[in-house]
């Protein structure tokens, strides 16, 4: 294992860009929330992939963007702190939108560091003029002076074996740096809670903020079954009326979709108990933010 490399890889962007839609399709599987709402990743999420020659580590962070509120002004904060103690970065670019004051501001960030970074331009998908790419790589050419240029669809897989393949030989030569099965490193009781505000940005459109929280409030393991006790919060009555839904559907559908996902991941069965509460202005509550976005 002379040769075998890991080191740790910071995917930096704006909101949607496709950052966890990267990781889920490298991987392989679903291990961070996806969803159309921007500002779904709250957030900083280490994922591992591990290969025949090499071990990455990849760190999803939220996308950068304007505070508008305590809970958005913590989570920058976890963002930029997040820019450090890589190996490498890949700065995600959306190809559909273009270029705007959220990559001016990413751009001040990262002139501040040292480590090696990669300019992926995502979604090429849906942008078939080859004239405008080319355009936003020469624009952030530059800014930044990239290690490499690749263009991507993180959705479609495209160009994604040709990212791995260059990131790879960025690593550091050394061993895994986490056992060769893991996946992510978090507990089973935050990427159940990531599973379920997923369904709810998912079946709630946008009636309900993306701003949503959840927390755990107990996981009891049983023989056949595990139990598991979950509050949904929002600001407001009228929200709390949304997820619940008419005769309690929509959070039965909530409920009923999140807990396939917690089965799959617990390979068990699964009873998943949510109850919706009100909490007013917690976005600008500072130990609820914590307990509800840091890792557990």
């Amino acid at each position: 294992m002379s040769d075998y490399r890991s080191g740790i890889v910071g995917l930096i962007g704006k909101p949607n860009v496709g950052k966890s839609t990267l990781i889920n399709n490298l991987i392989g599987r679903k291990v961070t929330i996806v969803s159309p709402k921007p500002h779904t990743t709250q957030n900083v999420i280490r994922c591992v992939l591990t290969v025949d020659n090499a071990q990455i580590i990849f760190v999803d962070t939220p996308g950068f963007r304007k505070p508008l509120n305590r809970l958005d002004k913590y989570v920058m904060k976890i963002t930029k702190n997040a820019v450090y103690g890589n190996d490498l970065l890949v700065f995600m670019l959306d190809a559909q939108y273009g270029l705007s004051k959220a990559e001016d501001y990413i751009v001040d960030e990262l002139k501040r560091v040292d480590t090696p970074k990669f300019l992926a331009i995502n979604k090429i998908d849906v942008v078939k003029d080859k004239d405008k790419l080319e355009s936003f790589e020469v624009a952030m050419r530059n800014s930044i002076d990239f290690e490499k240029v690749h263009y991507i669809s993180a959705l479609k897989g495209t160009g994604l074996k040709e990212l791995l393949e260059d990131i790879i030989t960025y690593l550091p030569i050394s061993p895994p740096l986490y056992p060769r099965d893991s996946v992510v490193d978090a507990s089973a009781a935050f990427i159940i809670r990531e599973l379920i505000r997923e369904k709810v940005m998912w079946f709630t459109g946008e009636e309900i903020p993306h701003s949503v929280a959840v927390k755990i409030d107990d996981i009891e393991e049983k023989e056949k079954v595990y139990v598991i006790y979950a509050s949904i919060f929002v600001e407001r009555e009228s929200q709390r009326g949304i997820i619940i839904g008419k005769e309690g559907r929509m959070i039965k559908r909530i409920g009923t979709a999140a807990r396939e996902d917690i089965e799959y991941l617990l390979k068990k069965k699964v009873f998943l108990d949510l109850r919706v509460k009100v909490k007013e202005k917690w976005r600008e509550k500072g130990d609820f933010i914590r307990s509800i976005v840091e890792v557990e």
